[in-house]
Protein backbone atom coordinates (compact mmCIF):
# COMPACT_ATOMS: atom_id res chain seq x y z
CA UNK A 1 0.00 0.00 0.00
CA UNK A 2 2.85 2.27 0.96
CA UNK A 3 4.70 1.25 -2.20
CA UNK A 4 1.77 2.29 -4.38
CA UNK A 5 1.61 5.69 -2.67
CA UNK A 6 5.35 6.32 -3.31
CA UNK A 7 4.93 5.33 -6.99
CA UNK A 8 2.06 7.82 -7.39
CA UNK A 9 4.18 10.59 -5.83
CA UNK A 10 7.00 9.74 -8.20
CA UNK A 11 4.79 9.90 -11.29
CA UNK A 12 3.32 13.20 -10.19
CA UNK A 13 6.77 14.66 -9.69
CA UNK A 14 7.91 13.50 -13.14
CA UNK A 15 4.81 14.99 -14.75
CA UNK A 16 5.44 18.31 -13.06
CA UNK A 17 9.05 18.27 -14.22
CA UNK A 18 7.97 17.53 -17.81
CA UNK A 19 5.44 20.38 -17.83
CA UNK A 20 8.03 22.68 -16.34
CA UNK A 21 10.54 21.83 -19.02
CA UNK A 22 7.94 22.32 -21.74
CA UNK A 23 7.06 25.73 -20.36
CA UNK A 24 10.71 26.68 -20.75
CA UNK A 25 11.41 25.06 -24.13
CA UNK A 26 8.30 26.26 -26.03
CA UNK A 27 8.90 30.02 -25.51
CA UNK A 28 12.52 29.50 -26.51
CA UNK A 29 11.45 27.79 -29.71
CA UNK A 30 8.99 30.60 -30.42
CA UNK A 31 11.71 33.22 -30.07
CA UNK A 32 13.95 31.23 -32.37
CA UNK A 33 11.35 31.22 -35.11
CA UNK A 34 10.88 35.02 -34.85
CA UNK A 35 14.58 35.59 -35.09
CA UNK A 36 15.03 33.20 -37.98
CA UNK A 37 12.17 34.27 -40.33
CA UNK A 38 11.09 37.86 -39.55
CA UNK A 39 14.17 39.61 -41.06
CA UNK A 40 13.59 37.92 -44.47
CA UNK A 41 9.94 38.94 -44.58
CA UNK A 42 10.76 42.51 -43.59
CA UNK A 43 13.49 42.69 -46.19
CA UNK A 44 11.13 41.57 -48.94
CA UNK A 45 8.54 44.13 -47.92
CA UNK A 46 11.15 46.85 -47.69
CA UNK A 47 12.46 45.94 -51.11
CA UNK A 48 8.98 46.16 -52.59
CA UNK A 49 8.33 49.47 -50.91
CA UNK A 50 11.64 50.78 -52.22
CA UNK A 51 10.76 49.60 -55.74
CA UNK A 52 7.37 51.30 -55.61
CA UNK A 53 8.89 54.52 -54.31
CA UNK A 54 11.54 54.36 -57.01
CA UNK A 55 8.95 53.86 -59.73
CA UNK A 56 6.91 56.76 -58.39
CA UNK A 57 10.03 58.90 -58.34
CA UNK A 58 10.78 57.76 -61.86
CA UNK A 59 7.30 58.76 -63.02
CA UNK A 60 7.53 62.12 -61.31
CA UNK A 61 10.92 62.74 -62.87
CA UNK A 62 9.62 61.84 -66.33
CA UNK A 63 6.63 64.11 -65.91
CA UNK A 64 8.80 67.00 -64.77
CA UNK A 65 11.24 66.60 -67.65
CA UNK A 66 8.43 66.29 -70.20
CA UNK A 67 6.81 69.44 -68.84
CA UNK A 68 10.14 71.22 -69.16
CA UNK A 69 10.46 70.01 -72.75
CA UNK A 70 7.02 71.29 -73.66
CA UNK A 71 7.75 74.66 -72.06
CA UNK A 72 10.99 74.88 -74.02
CA UNK A 73 9.12 74.07 -77.22
CA UNK A 74 6.52 76.76 -76.58
CA UNK A 75 9.25 79.28 -75.74
CA UNK A 76 11.15 78.46 -78.92
CA UNK A 77 7.97 78.75 -80.97
CA UNK A 78 7.05 82.09 -79.40
CA UNK A 79 10.54 83.46 -80.01
CA UNK A 80 10.52 82.35 -83.64
CA UNK A 81 7.04 83.83 -84.17
CA UNK A 82 8.19 87.14 -82.74
CA UNK A 83 11.28 87.12 -84.96
CA UNK A 84 9.21 86.21 -87.98
CA UNK A 85 6.58 88.89 -87.35
CA UNK A 86 9.35 91.43 -86.97
CA UNK A 87 10.78 90.37 -90.33
CA UNK A 88 7.41 90.73 -92.04
CA UNK A 89 6.77 94.13 -90.42
CA UNK A 90 10.18 95.35 -91.57
CA UNK A 91 9.53 94.12 -95.08
CA UNK A 92 6.17 95.91 -95.21
CA UNK A 93 7.72 99.11 -93.91
CA UNK A 94 10.66 99.07 -96.30
CA UNK A 95 8.76 98.46 -99.49
CA UNK A 96 5.65 96.90 -100.93
CA UNK A 97 6.42 93.26 -101.67
CA UNK A 98 4.32 91.50 -104.33
CA UNK A 99 1.76 89.17 -102.81
CA UNK A 100 3.40 85.99 -104.10
CA UNK A 101 6.76 86.99 -102.60
CA UNK A 102 5.21 87.68 -99.21
CA UNK A 103 3.48 84.32 -99.08
CA UNK A 104 6.68 82.54 -100.08
CA UNK A 105 8.62 84.46 -97.41
CA UNK A 106 5.96 83.56 -94.87
CA UNK A 107 6.11 79.86 -95.65
CA UNK A 108 9.90 79.61 -95.66
CA UNK A 109 10.42 81.57 -92.42
CA UNK A 110 7.70 79.87 -90.41
CA UNK A 111 8.48 76.37 -91.65
CA UNK A 112 12.25 76.60 -91.16
CA UNK A 113 12.36 78.70 -88.02
CA UNK A 114 9.30 78.12 -85.86
CA UNK A 115 8.53 74.51 -86.70
CA UNK A 116 12.16 73.37 -86.66
CA UNK A 117 13.04 75.08 -83.39
CA UNK A 118 9.89 73.91 -81.64
CA UNK A 119 10.08 70.28 -82.73
CA UNK A 120 13.84 70.03 -82.18
CA UNK A 121 13.50 71.38 -78.64
CA UNK A 122 10.85 68.78 -77.86
CA UNK A 123 12.86 65.97 -79.43
CA UNK A 124 16.05 66.95 -77.62
CA UNK A 125 14.32 67.10 -74.23
CA UNK A 126 12.54 63.81 -74.80
CA UNK A 127 15.76 62.11 -75.89
CA UNK A 128 17.55 63.33 -72.78
CA UNK A 129 14.66 62.09 -70.65
CA UNK A 130 14.67 58.72 -72.37
CA UNK A 131 18.43 58.35 -71.93
CA UNK A 132 18.17 59.06 -68.21
CA UNK A 133 15.16 56.86 -67.56
CA UNK A 134 15.83 53.80 -69.75
CA UNK A 135 17.27 51.49 -67.10
CA UNK A 136 17.12 47.79 -66.29
CA UNK A 137 13.88 45.89 -67.03
CA UNK A 138 11.83 49.07 -67.55
CA UNK A 139 13.81 50.04 -70.65
CA UNK A 140 11.55 48.44 -73.26
CA UNK A 141 8.23 49.72 -71.91
CA UNK A 142 9.66 53.17 -71.24
CA UNK A 143 11.09 53.37 -74.76
CA UNK A 144 7.72 52.48 -76.25
CA UNK A 145 5.96 55.05 -74.07
CA UNK A 146 8.38 57.79 -75.11
CA UNK A 147 8.10 56.86 -78.79
CA UNK A 148 4.33 57.21 -78.57
CA UNK A 149 4.63 60.48 -76.67
CA UNK A 150 7.19 61.88 -79.13
CA UNK A 151 4.93 61.02 -82.09
CA UNK A 152 2.01 62.73 -80.38
CA UNK A 153 4.00 65.86 -79.65
CA UNK A 154 5.33 65.98 -83.22
CA UNK A 155 1.79 65.72 -84.60
CA UNK A 156 0.55 68.44 -82.26
CA UNK A 157 3.45 70.72 -83.18
CA UNK A 158 2.78 70.15 -86.87
CA UNK A 159 -0.91 70.96 -86.42
CA UNK A 160 -0.15 74.16 -84.53
CA UNK A 161 2.45 75.16 -87.09
CA UNK A 162 0.06 74.51 -90.00
CA UNK A 163 -2.68 76.57 -88.36
CA UNK A 164 -0.26 79.39 -87.60
CA UNK A 165 0.99 79.31 -91.18
CA UNK A 166 -2.53 79.53 -92.57
CA UNK A 167 -3.47 82.42 -90.27
CA UNK A 168 -0.31 84.40 -90.93
CA UNK A 169 -0.53 83.71 -94.67
CA UNK A 170 -4.09 85.07 -94.71
CA UNK A 171 -2.98 88.16 -92.78
CA UNK A 172 -0.03 88.74 -95.08
CA UNK A 173 -2.19 88.24 -98.17
CA UNK A 174 -4.73 90.79 -96.94
CA UNK A 175 -1.97 93.27 -96.15
CA UNK A 176 -0.38 92.69 -99.55
CA UNK A 177 -3.68 93.18 -101.33
CA UNK A 178 -4.33 96.39 -99.41
CA UNK A 179 -0.84 97.66 -100.31
CA UNK A 180 -1.25 96.81 -103.99
CA UNK A 181 -4.73 98.38 -104.03
CA UNK A 182 -3.43 101.61 -102.52
CA UNK A 183 -0.58 101.71 -105.03
CA UNK A 184 -2.96 101.07 -107.94
CA UNK A 185 -5.39 103.78 -106.85
CA UNK A 186 -2.50 106.22 -106.36
CA UNK A 187 -1.25 105.56 -109.90
CA UNK A 188 -4.71 106.23 -111.38
CA UNK A 189 -5.34 109.29 -109.22
CA UNK A 190 -1.98 110.86 -110.06
CA UNK A 191 -2.05 110.07 -113.79
CA UNK A 192 -1.65 113.18 -115.97
CA UNK A 193 -3.96 113.91 -118.92
CA UNK A 194 -2.61 112.47 -122.16
CA UNK A 195 -1.09 115.07 -124.46
CA UNK A 196 1.26 114.99 -127.40
CA UNK A 197 4.09 116.11 -125.14
CA UNK A 198 3.82 113.19 -122.69
CA UNK A 199 2.48 110.44 -124.91
CA UNK A 200 5.86 108.67 -125.00
CA UNK A 201 5.90 108.34 -121.20
CA UNK A 202 3.04 105.84 -121.04
CA UNK A 203 3.32 103.18 -118.36
CA UNK A 204 1.13 100.35 -117.07
CA UNK A 205 -1.24 101.71 -114.41
CA UNK A 206 -3.15 98.47 -113.77
CA UNK A 207 -4.38 95.25 -115.31
CA UNK A 208 -7.40 92.96 -115.09
CA UNK A 209 -7.60 89.48 -116.55
CA UNK A 210 -10.52 87.61 -118.13
CA UNK A 211 -10.77 83.87 -118.70
CA UNK A 212 -10.38 84.14 -122.48
CA UNK A 213 -9.51 86.56 -125.27
CA UNK A 214 -11.32 89.89 -124.85
CA UNK A 215 -13.13 90.63 -128.12
CA UNK A 216 -15.10 93.75 -127.21
CA UNK A 217 -14.93 96.28 -124.35
CA UNK A 218 -16.28 99.59 -123.06
CA UNK A 219 -15.50 102.06 -120.26
CA UNK A 220 -18.13 104.09 -118.43
CA UNK A 221 -18.16 107.89 -118.94
CA UNK A 222 -17.15 108.49 -115.32
CA UNK A 223 -14.24 106.04 -115.80
CA UNK A 224 -15.42 104.06 -112.81
CA UNK A 225 -16.36 100.80 -114.52
CA UNK A 226 -14.93 98.75 -117.35
CA UNK A 227 -16.77 96.02 -119.26
CA UNK A 228 -15.15 93.26 -121.29
CA UNK A 229 -16.77 90.40 -123.23
CA UNK A 230 -15.62 87.01 -124.41
CA UNK A 231 -18.16 84.88 -126.25
CA UNK A 232 -21.40 85.17 -124.20
CA UNK A 233 -19.83 86.28 -120.93
CA UNK A 234 -19.57 89.93 -119.90
CA UNK A 235 -17.40 90.90 -116.91
CA UNK A 236 -17.68 94.23 -115.08
CA UNK A 237 -14.63 95.60 -113.26
CA UNK A 238 -13.88 98.55 -110.99
CA UNK A 239 -11.21 100.52 -112.83
CA UNK A 240 -9.24 101.92 -109.87
CA UNK A 241 -9.35 98.85 -107.64
CA UNK A 242 -9.20 96.21 -110.35
CA UNK A 243 -11.96 94.31 -108.54
CA UNK A 244 -14.33 92.11 -110.51
CA UNK A 245 -17.82 93.23 -109.44
CA UNK A 246 -20.06 91.14 -111.73
CA UNK A 247 -20.11 88.42 -114.37
CA UNK A 248 -23.08 88.62 -116.75
CA UNK A 249 -24.34 85.82 -118.98
CA UNK A 250 -25.58 87.22 -122.29
CA UNK A 251 -26.41 83.79 -123.69
CA UNK A 252 -24.99 84.41 -127.18
CA UNK A 253 -21.67 85.76 -128.42
CA UNK A 254 -21.41 89.49 -127.68
CA UNK A 255 -20.28 91.56 -130.68
CA UNK A 256 -20.71 95.10 -129.33
CA UNK A 257 -21.27 97.00 -126.06
CA UNK A 258 -21.59 100.61 -124.98
CA UNK A 259 -22.32 102.56 -121.77
CA UNK A 260 -24.93 105.30 -121.88
CA UNK A 261 -23.84 108.89 -121.17
CA UNK A 262 -24.36 108.83 -117.40
CA UNK A 263 -22.95 105.31 -116.97
CA UNK A 264 -26.12 103.91 -115.44
CA UNK A 265 -26.79 101.46 -118.27
CA UNK A 266 -24.63 99.10 -120.32
CA UNK A 267 -26.04 98.03 -123.70
CA UNK A 268 -24.79 94.76 -125.21
CA UNK A 269 -25.61 93.35 -128.64
CA UNK A 270 -25.09 89.75 -129.70
CA UNK A 271 -24.63 87.43 -132.61
CA UNK A 272 -28.26 86.25 -132.39
CA UNK A 273 -29.65 89.79 -132.91
CA UNK A 274 -30.52 90.39 -129.24
CA UNK A 275 -30.06 93.74 -127.48
CA UNK A 276 -29.71 93.62 -123.68
CA UNK A 277 -29.76 96.59 -121.31
CA UNK A 278 -27.99 96.13 -117.94
CA UNK A 279 -28.50 98.45 -114.98
CA UNK A 280 -25.20 99.37 -113.35
CA UNK A 281 -26.50 100.41 -109.91
CA UNK A 282 -27.36 96.88 -108.83
CA UNK A 283 -25.76 95.34 -111.95
CA UNK A 284 -28.79 93.43 -113.17
CA UNK A 285 -30.68 92.92 -116.43
CA UNK A 286 -33.20 95.68 -117.14
CA UNK A 287 -34.55 94.37 -120.44
CA UNK A 288 -33.73 92.09 -123.37
CA UNK A 289 -35.27 93.22 -126.67
CA UNK A 290 -35.07 92.41 -130.36
CA UNK A 291 -35.05 94.62 -133.45
CA UNK A 292 -32.77 92.41 -135.53
CA UNK A 293 -32.97 88.90 -136.87
CA UNK A 294 -29.26 88.71 -137.82
CA UNK A 295 -26.00 89.43 -135.96
CA UNK A 296 -25.40 92.95 -134.67
CA UNK A 297 -21.95 94.47 -135.25
CA UNK A 298 -21.92 97.93 -133.63
CA UNK A 299 -23.67 100.19 -131.10
CA UNK A 300 -23.51 104.01 -131.18
CA UNK A 301 -25.13 106.57 -128.84
CA UNK A 302 -26.46 109.94 -129.94
CA UNK A 303 -24.65 113.03 -128.60
CA UNK A 304 -27.52 113.84 -126.22
CA UNK A 305 -27.64 110.22 -124.97
CA UNK A 306 -31.35 109.83 -125.56
CA UNK A 307 -30.99 107.41 -128.47
CA UNK A 308 -28.68 104.67 -129.62
CA UNK A 309 -28.35 102.87 -132.95
CA UNK A 310 -27.39 99.28 -133.78
CA UNK A 311 -25.92 98.19 -137.09
CA UNK A 312 -26.42 94.57 -138.14
CA UNK A 313 -26.36 92.11 -140.99
CA UNK A 314 -30.00 92.79 -141.79
CA UNK A 315 -30.65 96.48 -141.04
CA UNK A 316 -29.92 99.47 -138.79
CA UNK A 317 -32.20 100.20 -135.84
CA UNK A 318 -32.53 103.39 -133.77
CA UNK A 319 -33.65 102.88 -130.18
CA UNK A 320 -35.03 104.91 -127.27
CA UNK A 321 -32.15 104.70 -124.80
CA UNK A 322 -34.35 105.13 -121.73
CA UNK A 323 -37.18 102.75 -122.62
CA UNK A 324 -35.14 100.29 -124.66
CA UNK A 325 -37.78 100.32 -127.39
CA UNK A 326 -37.44 100.59 -131.17
CA UNK A 327 -37.91 104.13 -132.55
CA UNK A 328 -37.32 103.35 -136.23
CA UNK A 329 -35.77 100.86 -138.60
CA UNK A 330 -33.38 102.11 -141.32
CA UNK A 331 -33.44 99.95 -144.46
CA UNK A 332 -29.69 100.05 -144.76
CA UNK A 333 -29.30 96.36 -145.51
CA UNK A 334 -26.02 94.86 -144.28
CA UNK A 335 -24.35 97.57 -142.11
CA UNK A 336 -20.98 97.16 -140.42
CA UNK A 337 -20.97 100.54 -138.64
CA UNK A 338 -23.33 103.33 -137.60
CA UNK A 339 -22.46 106.83 -136.37
CA UNK A 340 -24.45 109.90 -135.24
CA UNK A 341 -23.27 113.29 -136.45
CA UNK A 342 -22.12 115.66 -133.65
CA UNK A 343 -25.12 117.95 -134.23
CA UNK A 344 -27.41 114.91 -134.35
CA UNK A 345 -28.84 115.92 -137.73
CA UNK A 346 -28.03 112.67 -139.50
CA UNK A 347 -26.86 109.08 -139.10
CA UNK A 348 -24.13 107.48 -141.19
CA UNK A 349 -24.05 103.74 -142.01
CA UNK A 350 -21.41 101.77 -143.88
CA UNK A 351 -21.86 98.38 -145.50
CA UNK A 352 -20.08 95.52 -147.13
CA UNK A 353 -20.79 96.90 -150.59
CA UNK A 354 -18.53 99.88 -149.97
CA UNK A 355 -21.44 102.29 -149.69
CA UNK A 356 -21.47 105.11 -147.12
CA UNK A 357 -25.03 106.29 -146.53
CA UNK A 358 -26.25 109.41 -144.72
CA UNK A 359 -29.71 109.21 -143.20
CA UNK A 360 -31.56 112.33 -141.97
CA UNK A 361 -34.88 114.13 -141.82
CA UNK A 362 -35.47 116.67 -144.60
CA UNK A 363 -36.96 120.03 -143.65
CA UNK A 364 -40.64 120.38 -144.74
Amino acid sequence: MIARRYLLYLLTTVALLVFGLLSIVIPALSNTVDVAFTPDVNGTVNARLTSIAGQESLNLTATAIIATAVRQAFTATAESHATFEGTIAAAFTATAIPQQTQVALLQSNLTVTAFSRATEAVKAALQATADSLLTAPAATSTAEAFATLRAGLDAAALTRTTEALANLAATATQAAQATLLAQRQARFDSAAPLQSGNINALELLGMMRQGGPVEVSAISPDQGKFAAAYEGRVMIWEVRTGALVATLDHGAKVNAMHFNLDGTTLVTASNDGGVWLWGMDAISLKSAVRGHTEPIFQIAFSPDGKMFATAGADRTVIWDAQAGSVLTIIPSGWAWTVTFSPDQRFVVTTGGDGGIRFWGVSAP
